[in-house]
């Protein structure tokens, strides 16, 4: 029940309490999290960039339609696909899981090769930036749910111009795209939207039973 009430208790904060901060430790446990959720292939093509300047995110407010959330609440993530899906970078998540498991690399030369001709499939850069973003989604998902028990506010966002924001924090050079933005802290008092009932379908309608 206490995921459950836990999310019960989240929602969409559309106003955060800019005095408050969220603690160092509750955010690297929500990163942990991030860093723990499922991916297509375990593959993970994604970073995170946790924008800390305050200039910076000033900036990032006027690429975002001017959502106070972006500046107000205590930490800002920037969730990023990375389209390099090179060989090289096959390669090494190959090791990786080699090094991790102690399994011999010749053991996974099949899964490589399978990467590899996925990643083939994957014809051009759009192909590949939708891809990843799908994994982004995932993430995000697991966030907003280990926020959610962290007692931490947050606001999932995909409101705002990429490419603006990308130019803000030179993504380019990172060969990163933004995808999604999630704004976390905690709610401020006179924020309405936190009093407001979830509106949600039925399960009874939300679940078929074949």
């Amino acid at each position: 029940m206490e995921y459950i009430n836990s999310l019960k208790w989240r929602y969409a904060t559309k106003k955060f309490d800019a005095t408050k901060t969220v603690p160092e430790e509750i955010v690297q446990r929500i990163l942990s999290a991030a860093n723990l959720t499922a991916t297509s292939l375990g593959f993970q093509p994604i970073k995170i960039i946790n924008v800390r300047p305050s200039h910076l995110r000033e900036k990032i407010r006027s690429a975002s339609f001017n959502q106070s959330q972006v500046t107000d609440a205590s930490h800002l993530l920037v969730l990023c696909v990375d389209a390099n899906f090179s060989t090289e970078r096959v390669n090494q998540y190959i090791q990786r899981i080699s090094t991790t498991r102690n399994l011999p690399i010749e053991n996974l030369a099949g899964f490589e090769n399978s990467i590899n001709k996925w990643i083939t499939n994957l014809k051009d850069d759009n192909s590949r930036v939708n891809w990843a973003a799908k994994q982004a989604y995932i993430t995000l998902g697991t966030m907003l749910t280990a926020c959610a028990l962290e007692q931490v506010d947050s606001c999932p966002m995909e409101g705002f111009v990429p490419e603006q924001v990308s130019e803000i924090l030179e993504l380019q050079k990172l060969n990163l795209f933004p995808v999604l933005m999630l704004p976390i802290g905690y709610r401020a008092a006179e924020d309405a939207n936190q009093n407001l009932p979830k509106v949600r379908v039925p399960l009874s309608e939300y679940i078929i039973n074949i």
